[in-house]
């Protein structure tokens, strides 16, 4: 095969000459595979020998390089560069001789793609993993009674009594006022030994959560405490608890 391309030496490009492969691509008088003697990937790098001699940008636009080439049959001149940069990857090779090729090469955004990934989840480990997923009881039902409400800035806490006197199969309701757009997580500490008791899942604004506290305490006078865990339904940011401390309850 007849050499198709020739070197030229020079430090200037003559802008009104020189484009790059994309440009040429484009043109209506040059096909993209006819006249560029262009040549997919897999075609080249499956034979057995052949040679790069260049590399040739699909985008250029300072049309910078170590040195051009012309193509006869084009009368154009390509600025080809000497080493492969980093993060390009081959797309296809043009035929310049028995066994040397131009490498066509543009940028890969797969190396950027991965890095953003790797952003990603290291973000996620950093913050995800702190998000809390709300977790609600079966055993949640409407409200059924509650005491007077309390308000502590723009929510609304279920009230609760100092005293009770409650019998075995008595329930206390764990309850979220239908104001708030907020989800409770209700914890019960016996006050007498600084136990943690009981801690709920998350209970929806509307909703009330029967518990009872013969199961948790016994027969027998305790003294207790509820905390009361706020998060925002959209995003789970958790709020400074809510705390009714001196609840004493009696059970017989």
């Amino acid at each position: 095969m007849t050499k198709l391309y020739e070197n030229i030496s020079s430090d200037v490009f003559e802008k009104q000459k020189t484009i790059t492969y994309k440009q040429y691509r484009n043109e209506n008088r040059y096909k993209y595979k006819e006249k560029a003697h262009f040549f997919k990937t897999h075609t080249i790098e499956k034979k057995e020998s052949y040679q790069v001699v260049g590399y040739l940008k699909t985008e250029n636009k300072k049309m910078t390089g170590d040195r051009i080439i012309l193509f006869p049959d084009s009368k154009r001149e390509f600025p080809v560069i000497n080493k492969k940069p980093k993060f390009y990857q081959t797309i296809g090779y043009i035929q310049v001789g028995k066994t040397e090729y131009i490498a066509v090469i543009r940028k890969s955004y797969l190396i950027f793609i991965l890095i953003l990934l790797l952003l990603l989840m290291l973000l996620w480990i950093l913050f995800g993993k702190h998000i809390k997923t709300p977790v609600i009881d079966d055993s949640i039902g409407d409200i059924i009674n509650s005491s007077e409400p309390d308000m502590n800035g723009t929510i609304t806490f279920p009230g609760f009594d100092s005293v009770y006197d409650l019998g075995k199969d008595d329930y206390l309701y764990m309850t979220n006022p239908k104001e708030n757009d907020v989800y409770f997580e209700y914890s019960i500490v016996n006050a007498d030994n600084n136990t943690e008791v009981y801690k709920s899942d998350m209970v929806p604004p509307d909703k009330s959560l029967p518990v009872k506290l013969y199961e948790l305490l016994g027969s027998g006078t305790s003294n207790i405490k509820i905390c009361i865990n706020t998060y925002d339904i959209d995003t789970m940011q958790s709020y400074t608890p809510f705390i009714y401390n001196n609840i004493k309850v009696s059970i017989q």
